[in-house]
């Protein structure tokens, strides 16, 4: 019988912070998770399980997955190259962003507005006044149905009172306009079903989003935490969210 040489072990993953090797599997060999005390724990060739000192499954998990997503190229990756996935990622990092800063507008203008609205200023005596309430609750009829309450003219009202040319009104309604597709968009987020993009996806790690092992232990995979709404990024296309 021929003796099998001392097997090499191969780095999957390079990093300095952590490493999981594993050698030849036609010879004896063990996957060894390390920690910053020495092995979390040693995976055997017969499936024997041996644990360290500082054993803590969540972070022998997230250590694991921590390198085979460092090591291992995403679905999405695989699947449109990395210059393209590169770009999903950096649009839906701006899109979650641009999200969040239209949910913190909304209240303010909402503040903003009742600040006005109970307010026993006349807010069309003075231009500052004028243009703040053109803006922020605007001077237009803007209900879908006119009837007898409605008030017309009064913006040509504000023009001719304060002096504002024609350019200075359309920028008054522009502004009214984008307040009230902050309005808008708030109402609906009200209502609609939470639209979940994980916290990994959203950075990339998209391997993290598809595991059943996360940071805090056992997850479902690409499932938001609160409310089961699946997660919206596009790598789930090819492997599935669990339904």
């Amino acid at each position: 019988m021929t003796q099998q040489p001392e097997p090499s072990p191969v780095t999957i993953d390079s990093s300095k912070v952590m490493q999981i090797t594993a050698t030849n599997v036609t010879s004896v060999a063990s996957i060894t998770i390390p920690g910053a005390a020495g092995p979390l724990v040693t995976i055997r060739p017969d499936g024997r399980l041996e644990y360290g000192p500082g054993y803590e499954p969540d972070e022998a998990a997230r250590l694991f997955w921590d390198a085979v997503r460092r090591w291992a190229p995403s679905p999405m990756e695989k699947q449109f190259g990395r210059p393209l996935t590169e770009r999903i990622n950096a649009d839906l990092a701006r899109g979650q962003k641009a999200e969040e800063t239209l949910r913190t507008l909304a209240p303010m203008f909402e503040g903003l507005q009742r600040l006005l609205a109970t307010s026993s200023r006349d807010w069309g005596e003075y231009r500052v006044d004028a243009w703040l309430w053109a803006v922020l609750l605007g001077w237009d009829c803007e209900k879908g149905v006119h009837d007898e309450t409605c008030t017309h003219g009064t913006m040509a009202e504000m023009q001719r009172i304060h002096g504002w040319d024609d350019a200075a009104v359309a920028k008054a309604r522009r502004y009214r306009a984008a307040v009230r597709a902050v309005e808008a968009f708030s109402e609906e987020a009200a209502d609609a079903q939470h639209v979940y993009l994980s916290t990994g996806c959203l950075h990339g790690e998209h391997a993290y989003c598809q595991s059943m092992t996360g940071q805090q232990g056992e997850k479902r995979p690409g499932r938001c935490k609160f409310c089961d709404a699946r997660c919206t990024c596009p790598c789930h296309g090819e492997t599935g969210v669990e339904g």
